[in-house]
């Protein structure tokens, strides 16, 4: 049986602050200024993408954000795929800014899934830089992120936010 990896307010806040610094080192031209910021998964990954926006604030600017909405495990990616490409196409008529870099922002990357699909999207809409980061990677994750924060286990450990409540889609 997995035992709960509980991820409390103060975990958060200082993998989110662990997140940015590691963002920095590796990309350290990555800013306000020249980035969209990808929130995937808004109702786990606010929280982190809102901070990284302000952190990478340039001149007064916070970097511009992007809602993407991906499908739990029970869910048909499909829709998912087709909502998140007219939210893409969306953005960039309301945009007049072009982007250098395109980072994606996730609270947990657990099988890798959404990151596939989701950076195939962006490949074939964009020409800049993508660039992925993640609170929390499975270490048995098909996908790996660019930037991590920390890493688990998920077949020893259930992630699970201070902030979650049931949810039937995880049964």
């Amino acid at each position: 049986m997995r035992k709960e990896l509980i991820v409390s307010p103060s975990k958060e806040k200082k993998l989110i602050v662990t997140l940015t610094n590691k963002l920095i080192e590796k990309y350290p031209d990555v800013s306000a200024d020249n980035t969209l910021l990808v929130m995937v998964s808004p109702d786990y990954s606010a929280t982190v993408a809102m901070h990284l926006a302000h952190n990478l604030s340039k001149d007064g600017d916070m970097c511009d954000i992007l809602p993407i909405h991906v499908p739990y495990p029970d869910e048909n990616e499909h829709i998912y795929v087709r909502k998140a490409d007219q939210d893409i196409d969306n953005w960039f008529k309301f945009s007049e800014d072009n982007y250098e870099y395109y980072l994606l922002v996730e609270g947990g990357v657990i099988r890798g899934g959404n990151y596939t699909w989701l950076t195939k999207l962006f490949r074939n809409k964009v020409t800049g830089n993508i660039i992925t980061a993640s609170l929390y990677e499975n270490i048995g994750s098909r996908f790996q992120s660019d930037v991590v924060a920390e890493y688990y286990d998920n077949t020893k450990q259930d992630l699970t936010f201070y902030f979650e409540r049931e949810n039937k889609h995880w049964n």
